[in-house]
């Protein structure tokens, strides 16, 4: 989390640290989602490539490659993968959410 470049004295100043955090978790929240959507449509490929790193000669190293990339590939794997990566981000835009009601709030009784 990152640290106040000056420190908040008045409640002007206090509206405008609270804005700019909320911009900040809109931009991560941005990022979070557009990597999440990165490795979702390409962790078949980064696994393929992280397990068989070498270059394959022999025939039989070749059929084990595809077998293991078809694998990979299945729709139904990467649907669950999916899934899996949408309860994250929900999970981490809910706990976004808290953060910034807890802001709220606080805000709220310090008036």
């Amino acid at each position: 989390m990152a640290k106040l470049k000056k420190p908040v004295n008045t409640i002007t100043a206090l509206e405008k640290e609270i804005y700019r955090l909320r911009l900040e978790a809109r931009r991560l929240q941005d990022r979070l989602e557009d990597q999440a959507d990165h490795l979702r449509q390409n962790f078949g490929g980064m696994t393929y490539n992280s397990i068989f790193h070498r270059t394959y000669q022999s025939g039989t190293e070749m059929l084990g490659a595809k077998l293991t990339e078809r694998i990979w590939n299945n729709e139904k794997l990467q649907d669950g993968l999916g899934k899996i990566m949408d309860h994250f981000l929900d999970k981490a835009a809910e706990s976004i959410e808290r953060f910034a009601d807890k802001v709220k709030e606080k805000k709220e009784n310090d008036s």
